[in-house]
């Protein structure tokens, strides 16, 4: 994935963080439902499926349920989360 591609795909993200934190914070709402409401937003944004569901599940994936609430209550990635994010753009590039 170029550098371009990755700074979608960590757009996309940041679009999809800001839009979906308070749906995805809500009492009742499964680990699963949020991860999938994250993959659809970045298709929305442009991603494509392949790649959105290889970037959701790596970057999600390894989060326990108190890092993924965490994660959802900030309005932006962090500096690390950023660099992982544009790393597994590039992993997740040949997805599909």
């Amino acid at each position: 994935m170029t550098a371009r591609r990755s700074a979608v795909a960590a757009g996309a993200l940041l679009v999809a963080l800001t839009s979906l934190t308070a749906g995805c914070s809500k009492p009742g709402v499964s680990r699963r439902e949020v991860i999938d409401r994250y993959r659809r937003a970045l298709v929305a944004d442009g991603v494509r499926e392949p790649q959105a569901e290889c970037l959701t599940e790596r970057f999600f994936g390894d989060l326990t349920d108190a890092e993924l609430k965490a994660f959802q209550r900030r309005d932006r990635l962090t500096d690390e989360e950023k660099q992982q994010f544009a790393a597994l753009a590039d992993v997740c590039a040949a997805a599909g």
